[in-house]
């Protein structure tokens, strides 16, 4: 399976991706963020050799916040497209990221289970490393908290939900 190249066809069409994306993009906006976001331009692209923190072929996407006239987008790369739950949970990670550079509310007071950190200290081989350092600097405590209270209400596992 080439995981760089966009395979349109589980999803029928290009359009069929694009309308999932916009209807699941308002569903999460209203169950886990009460329709406070902004709408957010979400982009599909192929990807180019990318790996994440872990030395795999980079799998998700990512965010990028409003800039200079441009709406705030979530760029998903084929392998967050695998399936309509992949997809689902890649838009509401980028639309977490959005919601904490759109409100700035009580920004040190968010907390999160002990739990996650367990998962956290887990997915990363049970050693505190550089690569785990890196995920929790572009993931804070307000994040993992935010993401606690939409994997409940999406009913997905927070293991799964982080690291799918």
């Amino acid at each position: 399976m080439n995981l760089t190249k966009i395979d349109y066809r589980k999803w029928e069409s290009k359009k069929a991706v694009y309308d999932f994306l916009m209807n699941q993009q308002k569903k999460i906006n209203k169950v886990c963020f009460n329709n406070a976001l902004t709408e957010i331009d979400v982009q599909v692209h192929p990807m180019t050799g990318r790996v994440d923190l872990f030395n795999n072929l980079f799998c998700g996407g990512k965010y990028l916040p409003a800039g200079k006239g441009l709406k705030p987008q979530i760029i998903l790369f084929p392998c967050a497209l695998l399936n309509k739950d992949v997809a689902k949970r890649g838009l509401a990670h980028g639309m977490i990221h959005h919601w904490e550079h759109s409100f700035n509310d009580n920004p040190n007071g968010w907390n999160y289970p002990e739990e996650l950190n367990e998962i956290v200290y887990q997915r990363f081989k049970g050693k505190r490393t550089s690569r785990e350092a890196l995920w929790r600097e572009r993931h804070s405590s307000r994040f993992l908290a935010k993401a606690y209270q939409v994997a409940r209400k999406l009913n997905i596992s927070l293991e799964n939900f982080l690291f799918g």
